[in-house]
């Protein structure tokens, strides 16, 4: 027969309940300092309210010229917003708006994210100049999935999203590869026109990843094993990476010079 009383079993499920609180929270607020993430949810998404809103007026003439006297300021703080007025709120609000019970807004999906975009980059989304038309795409596209709206178009969005970091992941390592082979003149190229432009803030972090892990590879071949980096450490900057490059092309330039005298 157990010895645990009622008393000791409540404190156990206290304490588990108390655990699992810990543990979501955690997760809940684990980006909460991160700044693409603060990026990511600040950007704007277009609304339509359904009902009339009171004293919210000035969101409405917030982006007009300045008002010419104090009794017009007062008098937009403290009308309604009338339904049916299309408004652009940050996604931390549109959040709280498009999730609540009472159904009072609809959004639209950001440019990005609509079907005629997902259609480009189902053909080819390695062309796509992600930092141009959404610097946090990746991030953003979790956040926007959050919302409530329809479940097939969720689906289709979800899936986009997979699709074009399955196709440029790929071209990613390629390109880190490349780059780790290259002459200084090539790494200078591609890094400022052709190519890492076009990627997010993820995806340069993934790039400079990869370039550490080809340049730890060759250096392990070549039994340089003191210079190589730790895992965990922040050396992963594009920047870090570049200068790394440089010096490795060089040794190896005046390797195959010396070689073929």
């Amino acid at each position: 027969m157990s010895n645990r009383t009622p008393l000791s079993a409540s404190s156990n499920r206290l304490s588990a309940s108390a655990s699992s609180n810990t543990t979501s929270t955690s997760q809940q607020y684990e980006d909460y300092f991160s700044i693409d993430d603060i990026l990511s949810t600040q950007e704007r998404i277009k609304c339509q309210l359904l009902v009339d809103v009171p004293k919210l007026g000035y969101l409405e003439h917030s982006g007009s010229s300045s008002k010419s006297n104090d009794d017009q300021q007062e008098s937009n703080v403290s009308a309604p917003i009338s339904a049916q007025t299309k408004l652009e709120f940050p996604y931390w609000m549109v959040y709280s708006i498009c999730n609540s019970k009472t159904n009072f807004s609809t959004f639209e999906l950001p440019y990005i994210f609509q079907n005629i975009q997902r259609q480009i980059f189902h053909a080819d989304s390695t062309i796509v100049d992600l930092h141009k038309l959404s610097p946090n795409f990746y991030r953003y596209g979790k956040h926007l999935l959050q919302l409530n709206f329809d479940q097939d178009e969720k689906k289709d969005v979800a899936m986009t999203m997979l699709s074009t970091f399955q196709q440029r992941f790929r071209t990613i390592m390629d390109y880190s590869f490349h780059l780790t082979s290259s002459s200084g003149e090539d790494i200078a190229k591609y890094t400022n026109d052709k190519f890492i432009s076009k990627f997010d803030h993820f995806e340069k972090q993934l790039f400079a990843i990869g370039q550490m892990g080809f340049l730890d590879y060759d250096r392990l071949l070549k039994n340089e094993t003191k210079k190589m980096v730790a895992p965990g450490t922040n050396r992963t900057t594009i920047s870090d990476n570049m200068n790394d490059l440089t010096n490795l092309t060089t040794r190896k330039r005046k390797r195959n010079e010396n070689e073929k005298e």
